[in-house]
Formats: structure tokens, sequence, C-alpha cells
């Protein structure tokens, strides 16, 4: 059994919950505790930065980090919103000295290691044995690995792939038999900071994003962020059946169906748009 301390963040409790039972599922089949830090704040997510100030924000993530450090397992911060403050607040107390002292973080803070559920899949589980626990091989699926802001951005907070042209999500699909697909739109902005503000704006690049995975050949868009997932899905316009709208799934849904949970325990029915079309994609591949 691997254990990792487990940050799920507020948005995996409300607007992600179907993410929270996505990853629970997935985690289960592939034997990885989840030991949910107590006292876990709000990491602040975007507000943090603008309105409390570098100071402020920074504190919130320290305080997760001291968390943390009191245990010599990972942080699994499957939010990336979570995960991107996190990893920010530790470049900045590595680079400032003393502000990480008014905070109180030490060496054991700073050396925390901190993971997203890609990471975790890829370093933490390990493709292998991934692979070697798959019961019910995606195969024929193809699937647009998209990884938005948050999970590479920006480029100097000790990224985990390449910020430009990563590929850890389709190594993830192709060990779980999927077929990535090739395109160009995997790194684009969906705006999802901008989604209450700027609506037409949102509109303009999801309905990009989802045209280019459409064009590619995707018969699903995949992400490991819960914001990416409900901007995608709810800003593509009409969702109606006749409009053929994408399915967005996580990460964790679809490792979590090849190793054979089910959509239930997945929470596949939360989602916005009917990931259906996409799952009957595999149920016929597997026919031949």
């Amino acid at each position: 059994m691997i254990q990792v301390s487990y940050y799920p963040g507020c948005s995996l409790a409300s607007t992600g919950k179907e993410y929270a039972e996505s990853i629970a599922a997935m985690c289960r089949l592939l034997g990885v505790e989840l030991v949910e830090l107590k006292g876990w704040t709000c990491c602040g997510a975007s507000s943090a930065g603008v309105m409390l100030g570098h100071e402020a924000a920074t504190a919130l993530s320290a305080l997760t980090l001291k968390l943390a450090a009191e245990f010599d397992r990972p942080l699994f911060a499957p939010c990336a919103a979570c995960y991107n403050r996190v990893k920010v607040a530790l470049r900045d107390l590595k680079r400032e000295p003393k502000l990480a002292e008014e905070l109180g973080i030490g060496e054991r803070e700073l050396a925390v290691r901190v993971v997203n559920t890609v990471e975790l899949l890829r370093d933490v589980v390990g493709l292998d044995a991934l692979r070697e626990q798959v019961k019910q091989p995606l195969t024929g699926l193809k699937l647009a690995a998209y990884y938005g802001c948050l999970l590479l951005r920006p480029a100097d907070m000790d990224t985990f792939d390449d910020p430009e042209q990563p590929t850890s999500m389709e190594a993830v699909m192709e060990a779980i038999g999927a077929e990535p697909v090739e395109w160009y739109g995997k790194m684009d902005c969906c705006s999802g900071g901008l989604a209450g503000t700027m609506q037409p704006v949102a509109e303009t690049l999801v309905t990009r994003i989802v045209k280019m995975a459409k064009h590619a050949g995707a018969e699903a868009i995949v992400t490991a962020c819960q914001l990416c997932s409900m901007n995608l899905e709810s800003r593509q316009g009409d969702t109606s059946p006749a409009a053929q709208p994408l399915p967005v799934l996580y990460i964790s849904d679809v490792v979590g169906l090849a190793l054979g949970a089910s959509a239930g325990e997945l929470g596949l029915g939360r989602h916005l748009v009917d990931v259906r079309p996409a799952l009957a994609v595999k149920e016929t591949a597997a026919e031949h």
C-alpha cells in the first residue's frame, strides 16, 4: 500500500465533487491510501495572489507545507489550483529566506514533495505498475491530453514535465491502452479565470480548443484540472446530443475505467457533457 498525504482543497467538495469521487475510486484500485491532512486550509487559489498580496498568499500554502512536513510521504494535491499555489509558494520561499523564516518554514517544509494526479500515476505509482493493473484496456479510445495553465506554469516552479511540450499524460494514456492524439491545443488557456467576467472570451477560447481536439480525431478531452473541466464542458456551446459536444474526462476517470471501476464509482454521471458516446467507442473497439 502506498500512502500519500491528501490535500483535496475546497473545490473537490463542491464544484469538483465528481473529481473527488474519481480520485477515490482510482486510488482504491491502485492501492494508494489517501491520508487526508488534518486541519488543511484553503489555498486561496486565484484570489490569493490578487486580493491578499504576496506574503499572505504564500502564508496560506506555508500552513499546508507545515502539516505535510510532519510525514515522510508525498503531498498529493489533485486540484490543479491548489497544486499550483503550493508549488509557487515553495519556489518563493526558497528564494526569500527572510519570508520563510517569518513564516516558520525550514528545510523540512522546503523538502516536501508535492505531486498532482499525473505525477502520482507516473512517478509515485509508476507506469509499469499501472500497466500491470489494467483489467480493461481502453483500446481504440482516442483521447486529447489537455494540461491547461496550472500544472506547468509558471515554468520556473520546478515543473514535472516540459512546460511547452509535455508528454506525461500521454504516457499514462498509453499505459492503459488508450490512444493519445497529436494536437496543438493541449497547452492553450481555457480562460477559466475569466469565465465569470469575460464570458465571450472564454467561449471563444473553449470553442477553439474543442474544435482542435475534434479535428485531431479525439473522442474526448482528458484533463487533471477541475476548473478546466468545468470550463471546457460548460463553455462549448450547445451540449445537446444533436450538437455532438465533446466529452471531457479526468485522467482519473480513464485510469479508473481501465482498472475496472464502474461509471457510478467514478462519478461519470455528474459530468455536464454526456460521456457515454466516448465510452461507447471503447466498448465497440473491445468487441473486435
